[in-house]
C-alpha cells in the first residue's frame, strides 16, 4: 500500500481516491500524536493535531491541483507558506509562567512537525509521513519519560524562588552553602506591587541527596515564601 500504485489506483496522482486516502490518514496521524499531548493536558490536544495536518494535507493537495488544472509552475508555493505560517500558531502555545517558567515548547515543536507531516501527506508521500508520525510519536511519549528519568537523577538544579526580603536572600546563601549546595549561578528581580524578591539559582549538589531531598531541604530555609524548579 506504500508504493506508487494499490489494486490498480495509483497513489501518487490526485484523484478521488487519493484525496480521501491522504486525508484519512492526515487524520489517524495527526489525532495519534494529538492523544499524546492531551493525556499530558496540553493546551493543544487531539482536535488541533487533526486540524493542523489535515490543513496542511489539503494545502498541499491544492497545490497539486493547481500544478496539474491551472498551469502554476510551483507546486509547492502554498506548501511553503504552511512552513513559515504554522509558527504563529505554535509561537500561541508557548508561555512564560509567573516564575519564570517556560511552557510549550514541545507543544510548538510538534504542530510545526505535524504540519510538515501533513503536506507528506499531501503529496502523496506516504511511506515517510508515517515514519514520520512514528518516530515522532516515540519522540513526545518514551523520551519524555527518559528525559524526566535524567533530571531526577542529575545533581543540578535551577530553582525560582520568592524570599520575603534582601536579607532572606543573604541568609540562603549561608544555608544552601552549610547545607553543601554550590551555588553556580543566580538573578533576582523585585515583584511588583510587594517587597518581596524573585530569583532564579543554578546550583549543584553532592550525591548525598536524591533530587527530591534537595528540593525539600531547600524549601525549609527561613525567608522562603514559594520554591519551583523550573
Amino acid at each position: 500500500m506504500l508504493g506508487n500504485t494499490f489494486y490498480g489506483y495509483d497513489l501518487i496522482a490526485l484523484n478521488e481516491v487519493t484525496m480521501l486516502l491522504r486525508l484519512v490518514l492526515a487524520t489517524v496521524c495527526g489525532g495519534l500524536l494529538g492523544f499524546e499531548r492531551t493525556k499530558k493536558r496540553r493546551a493543544a490536544g487531539i482536535r488541533t493535531y487533526i486540524l493542523v495536518c489535515q490543513g496542511a494535507c489539503a494545502a498541499m493537495m491544492t497545490g497539486q491541483f493547481v500544478y496539474l488544472y491551472v498551469g502554476s509552475t510551483d507546486v509547492s508555493r502554498i506548501g511553503a507558506q504552511v512552513v513559515s505560517g504554522i509558527g504563529f500558531l505554535g509561537a500561541g502555545t508557548i508561555l512564560m509562567t509567573g516564575y519564570h517558567k517556560i511552557r510549550g515548547l514541545t507543544t510548538a515543536a510538534g504542530l510545526w512537525a505535524t504540519a510538515c507531516m501533513g503536506l507528506a501527506l499531501g503529496a502523496g508521500f506516504y511511506l515517510g509521513a508515517l515514519t514520520v508520525c512514528l518516530m515522532m510519536y516515540a519522540t513526545m511519549g518514551l523520551m519524555d519519560k527518559v528525559q524526566t528519568d535524567y533530571v531526577s537523577r542529575s545533581h543540578y538544579m535551577d530553582l525560582y524562588i520568592v524570599f520575603r526580603s534582601f536579607q532572606d536572600v543573604v541568609n540562603f546563601f549561608s544555608f544552601a552553602r552549610k547545607a553543601d549546595f554550590k551555588i553556580r549561578d543566580f538573578e533576582t528581580t523585585r515583584l511588583s506591587d510587594c517587597n518581596e524578591l524573585g530569583t532564579v539559582f543554578s546550583l549543584t549538589f553532592n550525591k548525598k541527596y536524591t533530587h527530591e531531598e534537595a528540593y525539600a531541604c531547600l524549601a525549609k530555609a527561613e525567608g522562603v515564601l514559594l520554591i519551583e524548579e523550573v
